[in-house]
């Protein structure tokens, strides 16, 4: 649910991305850490476009984490990430690879996607620290289609999977120029 701290960056509105083990539970007794990356947004922070002001828009990306099998969890006071002009309105909708476990080099990377007003893109940002730390790795990783196409306005929700021959998959929602959403899919050859 949002902060119940009205100043707080994600006290509007949260949605869940992603939820990771981080700490597999020991056999001394040590509990299990889960680790939850999700979206937020603010209730003083509107977005103008069009005209018009829009609140909840201005989605940030943040952490929890939960000891106890996600029952509840504990906030991180700041997001990992904030909205980048060059990329949209908001930042929203992690997924998390980590890199290691599939095989496509070490660390965390983090597929997310924005919207500009009228197109939706998908980002990525990689972390070497375990998800403390984000950097954006630059430039638009699978954008609009072309005209007349089912992704022809963007690429909204997705999820990343390992696939054949050391590829990943991406299933993804693309939308065109009507708003109707349809599935597509994408691989990658070099990690997402």
């Amino acid at each position: 649910s949002p902060s119940k701290d009205p100043s707080a960056w994600d006290s509007l509105h949260v949605g869940v991305g992603d939820v990771l083990v981080v700490r597999p539970a020991g056999l001394d007794g040590e509990e299990e850490e889960l680790c939850m990356y999700y979206l937020g947004a603010a209730r003083d922070d509107p977005v103008e476009m069009r005209g018009m002001a829009f609140q909840g828009l201005r989605m940030r990306i943040g952490r929890a984490t939960s000891r106890d099998g996600g029952l509840t969890w504990t906030r991180e006071d700041a997001p990992l990430l904030e909205p980048d002009p060059s990329e949209g309105l908001f930042c929203s909708w992690p997924r998390i690879l980590d890199l290691d476990a599939i095989g496509q080099g070490s660390g965390l990377r983090m597929i997310y996607h924005a919207f500009d007003g009228s197109k939706w893109r998908v980002f990525t940002a990689r972390s070497a620290d375990g998800g403390a730390s984000w950097e954006r790795e630059g430039g638009c990783v699978l954008g609009p289609g072309e005209e007349g196409q089912f992704d022809s306005s963007g690429v909204g929700t997705r999820t990343v999977a390992p696939w054949r021959d050391g590829k990943l998959v991406m299933i993804y929602e693309g939308v065109d120029e009507k708003s109707t959403h349809r599935l597509g899919a994408a691989e990658s050859t070099d990690g997402g």
